[in-house]
């Protein structure tokens, strides 16, 4: 009937309206979902850019404080090295003189270098094909001392290295401190090469003389003799001039 059909077109109606109203509400709800979803992520980039800014300022601060205490480091170090370049004994017992053989500390690797001249603590020296200055106190020794031109004499005539040093029948002891002073003075004369004739034995004196030449700042290089010049009871030596 028509009244019939009336009320459930009424029915629908009301029906489509609380469809209506919930869909909306649920847009409602969804737009506040996204709104505190965007605020969130907004607030947790605003708090990482917050934490970023301090983390800068903390540097800047840290990095200001790093430069202050190394400028005042610079300084202490400044006042150490005149301290000490002050302080710094003078080896004045040595009469250094021009054209003189000196040996260098273990700084210059105990080089052994002449001296070109004398000016107040520094001396200048020639290495090789080299000049350069060092401090007085950096000469250990001197080896050789300048030839005595004014009286005539040459000094190097009467003391010209030897190619080789038998020790045989050395202790070594002995040995080593021959071995120390022929290797200066061939250094000192720019010899290129010696032969230590030590023989074979127990060893022992062998074992000793190699161990020692590991060490020496001259020696370039040591080996043992080929068999028919005698092996390993004569060791070969290169010497670094």
């Amino acid at each position: 009937t028509r009244k019939e059909y009336l009320l459930k077109l009424l029915s629908n109606l009301v029906a489509l309206k609380e469809k209506q109203e919930r869909l909306l509400k649920e847009i409602e709800e969804k737009k506040w979902e996204v709104y505190l979803k965007k605020e969130k992520n907004i607030n947790f980039l605003l708090q990482e850019v917050e934490q970023t800014v301090k983390v800068i300022r903390r540097q800047k601060r840290e990095k200001e404080t790093d430069v202050r205490l190394l400028e005042a480091q610079k300084e202490r170090l400044i006042q150490v090295k005149k301290d000490f370049l002050t302080s710094t004994p003078s080896r004045t017992e040595l009469e250094l003189k021009q054209n003189d053989w000196v040996r260098l500390s273990f700084r210059f690797n105990h080089k052994i270098v002449q001296i070109k001249r004398v000016e107040g603590e520094m001396v200048e020296v020639m290495a090789g094909n080299v000049r350069c200055h060092v401090p007085k106190c950096e000469i250990e020794e001197i080896i050789g001392k300048a030839p005595l031109l004014s009286q005539g004499i040459n000094v190097h005539a009467h003391t010209k290295p030897k190619t080789e040093i038998n020790l045989l029948g050395k202790r070594v002891d002995e040995a080593l401190l021959e071995v120390e002073k022929a290797i200066d003075k061939a250094a000192l004369y720019g010899l290129k090469q010696m032969r230590i004739v030590h023989g074979l034995g127990t060893g022992q004196l062998r074992t000793a003389i190699h161990k020692y030449l590991e060490t020496h700042p001259q020696v370039a290089v040591f080996k043992d003799a080929v068999p028919k010049e005698g092996g390993q009871g004569v060791t070969i030596v290169e010497i670094q001039t």
